[in-house]
């Protein structure tokens, strides 16, 4: 593990060890993509910046093969982060952080599923760690 994530971790459950009394710690994980979101977040992201001009459609082919060859393990999550970085690579990271927020308020932020979202806030209200995962 990556000494940053390392401290992150340590630095959370250094947190939760001071505020609150309990002996132990509940993380609760939620995987996004269709469990708290409805669809891919990486396909709609696609999408968008198909629509922007920003990728070409060649990706827009690419990332739904990509994401089927993946749910059957035939290509690892970790080779598709690696094309996508590649297909990033140049553009200034301002640009990416603003389609981003673009993307999530226009295509993702209405695909949310309310009661995934009241689930959340339960554990969180529990005074839990909650991490969100997508792959």
């Amino acid at each position: 593990m990556e000494r940053s994530k390392e401290k992150t971790i340590k630095s959370l459950l250094e947190i939760r060890k001071t505020s609150n009394s309990r002996k132990y710690i509940n993380v609760d994980f939620f995987d996004v993509d269709r469990t708290l979101v409805k669809g891919s977040t990486g396909l709609l992201g696609t999408y968008h910046l198909f629509k922007k001009g920003i990728v070409k459609f060649r990706y827009l082919i690419l990332g739904p093969l990509y994401a089927n060859l993946h749910s059957f393990n035939l290509v690892t999550g970790e080779r598709i982060y690696h094309i996508a970085f590649r297909v990033l690579k140049g553009i200034h990271n301002e640009i990416i952080r603003k389609e981003s927020f673009e993307c999530f308020e226009k295509m993702i932020r209405k695909r949310i599923y309310k009661k995934g979202v009241k689930l959340v806030q339960k554990h969180l209200a529990k005074g839990d760690i909650v991490v969100l995962l997508t792959a």
